[in-house]
Parts: C-alpha cells; sequence; structure tokens
C-alpha cells in the first residue's frame, strides 16, 4: 500500500551544541558529544505529540536527505529538535515526520497512540495538498 498522508517540516536551523550542553524545555537533553542539532519547524502546536520526546523513550525520529536521525529534548510549541550529526543536513531541508519514509503507524506508536490521532490532530499552520 501507498501512503495518503505525507507530515513534513522546514530545518530552521541547524547549531552546533559543545558535550554537556543542552536542549529542549528544562534541559532535558543533554548532547554526551559534540553534536550537531538541527531545529524543525514544528511543534505540539502543529499536531506533533509531546509524546514523540527523547524524554519519553519512545524513539521518534525523522527522515532527512535520505536517512532518519532522532528527534532530541521535548517537542516544544513551535520547534522540534533533531541530532543530525555527521550529516550535511542544513537550513531550508525538509524533514519527513510521516510518509514514504516512515510509516504513519510507525510514528504514531513512537508517540504511544493510533495513527488517526496523530491525522486528526494536525494544525491549521501546514499548507495541505490534495493530490488527484
Amino acid at each position: 500500500m501507498k501512503p495518503v498522508v505525507t507530515l513534513e517540516a522546514r530545518v530552521m536551523q541547524v547549531r552546533d551544541l559543545p558535550a554537556g550542553e543542552a536542549t529542549g524545555y528544562n534541559s532535558t537533553w543533554r548532547a554526551a558529544r559534540d553534536s550537531r542539532i538541527a531545529l524543525l519547524g514544528a511543534g505540539y502546536r502543529d499536531g506533533i505529540p509531546r509524546r514523540m520526546s527523547s524524554v519519553f523513550g519512545g524513539g521518534a525520529q525523522v527522515w532527512i536527505k535520505g536517512k532518519h536521525y532522532p528527534i532530541v529534548g521535548r517537542v516544544s510549541m513551535d520547534m522540534v529538535a533533531v541530532d543530525v550529526t555527521g550529516s550535511a543536513v542544513l537550513r531550508g531541508d525538509w524533514a519527513e515526520f510521516f510518509g514514504s519514509n516512515i510509516a504513519l503507524d510507525d510514528a504514531a506508536a513512537t508517540a504511544g497512540t493510533i495513527s488517526w490521532e496523530l491525522l486528526t490532530h494536525l494544525g491549521n499552520r501546514y499548507a495541505r495538498r490534495y493530490l488527484k
């Protein structure tokens, strides 16, 4: 079966984070090594479940430029942090939360929910494109 919906967000910033420094609300994730963090322009206001945060242990990932990258720290209202250490990820790249590379059901499982809940909680800031 083919995916019928894709959820993507743009990489808004890419920052270097020295070992021991933190990201996310309440500094919940600390870099074990010098890291490169991409900030995505979507958050829980847009329907990205807070349970996708690494602090909940779900192992949620996004797909950028042909590779999976873990979500780190807490999902905030308008942003998600992703560890892209060792990659060529740049500002302006697209990150997939679910679609052709990450199954909707798999994304829902990492958030401890079902696919229908993910779909019904999508915010109104997304550009929706309907294809025939």
